[in-house]
Order: C-alpha cells, then sequence, then structure tokens
C-alpha cells in the first residue's frame, strides 16, 4: 500500500501509521505488514478458506501547529487459492 503522494498544503513533513482494522473486515485472524510507519507498507495475504476482507486505516498527520490528522482506509479483498 503506499501513500508516498501525500502532500501538506503548508509544506509540513507528514507521519504515516498504517494498521489493520480487523473489526470491520471479515477476516479477525492478525496481518502483518512492515514497516507500519513508512509512506509505503507491504503486506502478506494470509491463507483464507474463503472469500475474505481485510481493512486498512492510513493515520496521515502534518507536523504543523496544530497538527491536523486525515483517516484513509484501504478495503483488500483476499480469495482462496
Amino acid at each position: 500500500m503506499d501513500a508516498s503522494k501525500s502532500t501538506d498544503p503548508d509544506g509540513d513533513s507528514l507521519s504515516f501509521l498504517w494498521f489493520h482494522y480487523p473489526e470491520a473486515g471479515s477476516y479477525e485472524g492478525e496481518v502483518k505488514f512492515q514497516p507500519e510507519n513508512a509512506h509505503t507498507v507491504y503486506i502478506t495475504a494470509p491463507k483464507v478458506e474463503k472469500k475474505e476482507t481485510l481493512h486498512f486505516i492510513l493515520k496521515l498527520t502534518d507536523k504543523g501547529t496544530p497538527a491536523i490528522t486525515r483517516y484513509k482506509r484501504i478495503i483488500l479483498t483476499v480469495l482462496p487459492k
């Protein structure tokens, strides 16, 4: 997942935090991804027995005063092999 094109209108630097949001999707297991605090993260899709959805949230915060945060969601569908 890639948020490298994100910018701040004031030119402030940005911090990125990605996390799995299992309550919103159908897959409740743990999902590993690396790193969690960079503009680009890599995940390994879990092995599933049926079609599952995974929800990920990006928390993007600028370093301005006051700090402004925006959230974005990515929904992935994982199919069984």
